[in-house]
């Protein structure tokens, strides 16, 4: 299937128009294009894989992924990150 053909056709087509680089695939499409979709990520950013028409991943830069890695750790239990700086500091 072509990047212009299938169900997202239309909207593929104004994202090419617009000059715009392609985030969202198919997920024929971004296996038949794997290393096109891991630099257009590392260059563009995050490029979205659909299946059946439904997002199913995103692909990002490693560090990116990091970045957001940590960002979910900070946040996840503001409470639990508080105290173990306490404990830290009653240690010294």
């Amino acid at each position: 299937m072509s990047a212009t053909h299938g169900r997202n056709g239309q909207a593929e087509r104004s994202r090419k128009k617009a000059g715009a680089v392609q985030q969202e695939w198919q997920l024929q499409e971004a296996k038949a294009r794997l290393s096109e979709v891991f630099r257009l990520a590392r260059e563009r950013g995050p490029q979205r894989v659909t299946k059946h028409g439904r997002e199913a991943v995103v692909i990002v830069p490693a560090e990116e992924y990091a970045r957001l890695a940590v960002y979910r750790r900070k946040t996840r239990n503001p409470h639990r990150a508080m105290n173990s700086k306490r404990r830290s500091a009653s240690w010294s």
